[in-house]
């Protein structure tokens, strides 16, 4: 998976932030990104 440098560097410290890994955040993000798109 390629991102974009800048959006890379927000998740790492959004990562740092919340005190969870980074491989978390990215499946919370997903599985709500899912969600929202099985409710329209």
């Amino acid at each position: 998976m390629r991102l974009p440098q800048s959006l890379w560097d927000a998740v790492q410290h959004r990562a740092i932030d919340e005190h969870i890994a980074l491989s978390e955040l990215v499946a919370k993000a997903l599985t709500e990104y899912l969600k929202k798109g099985a409710r329209q």
